[in-house]
């Protein structure tokens, strides 16, 4: 049995493999413009944890790269751009020079393998990367990448990981804007846990595992467990009837609040820009409804308050407060007028929230 035009899903490649030993199964990837099929993965065995179907090796007549946006290629591990040439690379689309000007393009020099010099390869939009074994996962459509808080990020690459969290079913990442102006990577999920664990604990596990292995700005602002994923008539996820993720308007119970002077001033400068009353140290300003308008007012509060420069780069490496806190601290103590307010600062941590906005007379 030869499948291909959509990715695989493994949950039923099980139930195939299970019916015997005689089946044989092959997962086919690649572009009408490369001959239909550019590469295939011969499906034996698929791991309890797998979220995915790798789509193999280059097929004898074909060859591949994954490369970044200059068409350098890409080690192991690392996700790009998939190149496809071979004996069935189209010459192009008929009367659309410059749509063929874009998508079939020169190999780069330096290419490994069978690519030889001058010849040309089709770009294919979607994303993939080699991994130890040397298959190609396929990890989505370079179309659907966004750039959130400055920073481009692929959703598939996201989802990729989230796939191989613990008891993870099936997920998805997407895009949320929900009426907003700026856009936010939401992730759903559906686990085995979601009947015996409490409301909202498998979430903070899930962004806990993200967290841990991705950088800070690739975590979802949130993460929803949902009983299943909608679905089209066709199979695919219904991205449509995804429900809005719920917004935090208030920190977590659990969440530790702000002790210090130092602490208490920073979170004060959140809770001005947010739409929240009170925030604890281990709350995320994104999570909350924050995005790079609001940190630049974070930022011009917080010069003003304390008389010092704050790398506005600060917020987006260590989006929690206490994180923050520390980094401006860190800011501070560079200086020695920065030193001498912390010392001063240190002095009134014993004071009540209005004793200490008397004391600092709101900046």
């Amino acid at each position: 049995m030869i499948f291909g035009g959509e990715a695989a899903q493994p949950e039923t490649l099980r139930q195939l493999l299970a019916m015997g030993p005689d089946e044989i199964l092959v997962n086919g990837y690649g572009p009408t413009e490369n001959g239909t099929f550019s590469t295939f993965y011969t499906v034996r065995e698929l791991a309890a944890e797998a979220t995915s179907v790798p789509i193999g090796r280059p097929i004898d007549s074909s060859s591949l790269l994954v490369v970044d946006r200059r068409l350098e290629p890409l080690p192991i591990g690392v996700a790009g751009e998939i190149l496809v040439a071979g004996d069935g690379l189209a010459r192009g689309y008929h009367r659309r020079p410059g749509l063929t000007a874009e998508r079939f393009v020169p190999v780069p020099p330096g290419a490994p393998g069978s690519w030889s010099p001058g010849a040309r390869a089709y770009r294919t939009g979607d994303l993939g990367r080699w991994n130890a074994d040397g298959q190609i996962e396929f990890l989505g459509r370079r179309d659907f990448q966004v750039k959130i808080r400055g920073h481009r990020i692929e959703p598939g690459e996201v989802q990729a990981v989230l796939g191989r969290a613990p008891g993870v079913e099936e997920c998805v990442v997407t895009v949320r804007r929900d009426g907003g102006p700026h856009a936010r990577l939401a992730a759903y999920a559906v686990t085995r846990q979601a009947d015996v664990a409490a409301p909202g604990e498998i979430e903070e596990q899930l962004k806990r595992f993200l967290k841990d292995r991705l950088p800070a700005y690739m975590v979802p602002s949130a993460v929803m467990v949902l009983p299943s994923l909608p679905k089209n008539p066709n199979g695919k996820v219904d991205l449509g009837a995804l429900p809005a993720p719920v917004q935090a308007t208030a920190p977590s119970v659990r969440h530790r609040p702000p002790a210090t002077a130092l602490e208490r001033l920073v979170a004060g400068a959140w809770v001005d820009v947010l739409p929240v009353k009170a925030v604890g140290l281990e709350d995320n300003f994104f999570d909350l409804g924050g995005h790079s308008l609001l940190a630049t007012k974070v930022f011009s509060r917080l010069r003003a308050q304390l008389d010092a420069e704050i790398p506005n780069a600060t917020l987006f490496e260590a989006q929690d407060l206490g994180a923050f806190v520390e980094l401006v601290r860190e800011a501070l103590a560079a200086k020695p007028a920065g030193q001498e307010l912390l010392a001063f600062l240190a002095q009134l941590d014993d004071l009540s929230e209005e004793e200490l906005d008397r004391m600092l007379g709101g900046g």
